[in-house]
């Protein structure tokens, strides 16, 4: 993979040319900017690998090169709008833009407001707003597609005796004459097709946050933070899991049962060509919606101790309160706080702890230790 970036921007404080609010002391800053990046990918692999002779490959890895090139045009500004006011020391708005000309034909718009309120130098509050987008990188559009395996501990449809009745079956391709005698993998693997998706529109993600940061005056070096945030990401880029896929299928989503290919036997392992191989299509796509909100609380003290210098309590707490994950529109979201597997995939642990105790001694050491708590996870099986 290789970038290239061409950027540039101009900034200018207005407040020197007369541009600031009578409510304010200082003027408004502003940046324009521009900026060209070109990224591309080639992926050569050798013939070993392009034939699929690799021992547990599951199936040839095919090469693949590609890129793209995006235009931005940005622009950010701060505005104080009242300084050195009764009940607000300072309060200041930021705000900022970004257009996007993806070469994949994808043009987008990021944007976000900010805004902070000083009570008085004791008390602050915070809140913003954020649209992002995120286009799809290099390795998602231009991956090599090729067969990979995945686990499942049978194949509904297969064996003598299958667990899902004809008519499910026939949904995912097997017919009358191949119900109740598809082979099924003795090794409980089978094939899926992997790779990028050239067609892949932006994720979109909102974003809402606000906090408060405590000093309080009558405790000498405490500082007291803590934010709440929603966040709601559509259209993310992932693949669905092949099991998934199938699921559906056997449900009812027809939709899905495009993505089901069976083998001459009705089976989805056999063989690793994918022209004629059972396989099961799962290619990254634009498919996720995400809901995350929770909690972050941030400690800070330090404790002045004459001779024997200073000690230092740094803690961070982070509670996740909601964390659904929704595979497609039509499906049910999972409650993916504190759970790992299956839509929830890795660890999404609902509690972490970070405390550091640093000791700063007046010999020109410094000693420092960390303890740190994480929330158990439990499995989320379908």
């Amino acid at each position: 993979t290789d970038q290239t970036i061409y950027s540039g921007y101009v900034a200018a404080d207005l407040g020197e040319y007369g541009w600031a609010l009578p409510s304010a002391e200082s003027g408004i800053n502003v940046v324009f900017g521009a900026e060209y990046r070109e990224e591309n990918l080639e992926f050569d692999p050798d013939s070993g690998f392009s034939s699929g002779d690799g021992a547990g490959q599951g199936g040839a890895t095919i090469g693949v090169s590609g890129g793209y090139d995006v235009k931005e045009f940005f622009m950010e500004a701060s505005i104080p709008l009242v300084e050195g006011a009764a009940w607000a020391e300072e309060l200041i708005v930021d705000a900022g833009y970004r257009y996007s000309d993806y070469s994949t034909d994808q043009q987008t718009d990021t944007y976000g407001i900010r805004s902070g309120w000083a009570i008085n130098n004791g008390v602050k509050i915070r809140a913003s707003y954020q649209r992002a987008v995120r286009a799809a990188n290099v390795r998602e559009l231009f991956a090599p597609q090729g067969f990979n395996l995945f686990d499942m501990a049978a194949d509904p449809c297969a064996g003598g005796s299958p667990l899902r009745n004809a008519a499910d079956c026939a949904r995912s391709g097997v017919t009358p004459g191949q119900y109740g005698s598809v082979p099924d993998s003795p090794a409980g693997q089978y094939n899926y097709l992997q790779g990028g998706n050239p067609d892949l529109a932006p994720e979109e993600s909102d974003t809402y946050s606000m906090g408060i940061v405590w000093t309080p005056e009558f405790v000498e070096g405490l500082s007291l933070t803590l934010d709440y945030y929603d966040i709601e990401i559509e259209k993310g880029i992932n693949n669905l899991t092949p099991e998934f896929i199938l699921n559906e299928c056997l449900d009812g989503n027809e939709a899905q049962c495009g993505s089901v290919d069976r083998g001459r036997a009705g089976d989805l392992w056999i063989g690793s060509d994918v022209n004629v191989s059972g396989h099961i299509v799962a290619l990254q796509d634009n498919l996720a919606i995400e809901r995350v909100k929770g909690y972050d609380f941030i400690a800070d003290y330090g404790l002045d101790m004459g001779k024997w210098g200073s000690l230092n309590f740094h803690n961070i707490m982070a509670v996740v309160d909601t964390w659904d994950k929704q595979e497609l529109e039509s499906a049910e979201a999972e409650d993916c706080a504190g759970g790992w597997g299956s839509t929830c995939g890795y660890p999404q642990v609902d509690f972490q702890n970070n405390l550091r105790t640093t000791w700063t001694t007046p010999w020109n050491l410094t000693v420092s230790g960390l303890w740190r708590q994480i929330g158990r996870a439990s499995c989320r099986e379908r």
